[in-house]
C-alpha cells in the first residue's frame, strides 16, 4: 500500500498544478515541433521536442554483419584424396621397392628421381607421385584457404538443383551432399 504514495503524491502536484492558470504554448519556428508548459505555481517547467541527440562512445567501432563464408569443399576433398593416393602409393612402392627415401611425403619421390636417374623408369615413378603429392597439396590448400559467401543453407539431398551455369548463358546442375 505505502509504494503507491509516490505515485499519488506526483499525481496530486500535477493535478493541482494543472488545475491552477498556466501558460501553453505552441512554438513553430523551429525545424520540429517544440511545445512548451509553464506553471509558475509549481515552480515548473517541462519542455518537449521531437528532437533526439545521441552521441556515440569514443571507443565505439561500427561492425558489419555480413553472411557467413566456408571454405571450397570441392578442392579441399580433391586435393586431400589426391595428396592421400599419391603418398599412400609413394609407401607402397617404397615397401615393394626396399627405398626408404619414398617414405618423405611430397619431395620423396623428386629425391627418387634424381638419385635413379640413370633408369627411366625410376625417373618417371619418383616425377609422378611427387607431382601428384605437390597437386594435391596446393589444392588442399587452395580450398581450406578459400572464402566462399554462403548464399542460403546447404540441405543435402540427392535431387541436383538447377542453378546459373558459367558465363551469361547457361545452366547447370549442383548436387549438395
Amino acid at each position: 500500500m505505502l509504494r503507491f504514495v509516490p505515485m499519488a503524491l506526483a499525481a496530486a502536484v500535477l493535478t493541482f498544478g494543472l488545475a491552477t492558470p498556466a501558460s501553453a504554448q505552441l512554438t513553430t519556428g523551429h525545424a520540429q515541433p517544440h511545445y512548451s508548459l509553464d506553471v509558475p505555481q509549481l515552480r515548473l517547467q517541462v519542455q518537449v521536442t521531437n528532437q533526439a541527440t545521441y552521441e556515440q562512445p569514443a571507443n565505439y567501432q561500427q561492425t558489419t554483419v555480413t553472411g557467413g563464408t566456408h571454405p571450397d569443399y570441392g578442392l579441399v576433398i580433391t586435393g586431400a584424396v589426391l595428396l592421400g593416393v599419391g603418398y599412400l602409393t609413394s609407401i607402397i612402392l617404397g615397401a615393394v621397392l626396399d627405398n626408404g627415401i619414398l617414405y618423405i611425403p611430397v619431395i620423396g619421390g623428386l629425391i627418387h628421381a634424381a638419385v635413379f636417374s640413370g633408369y627411366a623408369i625410376d625417373l618417371a615413378v619418383g616425377l609422378t607421385i611427387s607431382a601428384a603429392q605437390i597437386v594435391g597439396l596446393i589444392l588442399l590448400i587452395v580450398g581450406l584457404v578459400a572464402n566462399i559467401p554462403d548464399e542460403e543453407p546447404q540441405v543435402a539431398s540427392l535431387v541436383p538443383r538447377l542453378v546459373d551455369g558459367p558465363g551469361d548463358a547457361g545452366a547447370a546442375l549442383r548436387w549438395v551432399f
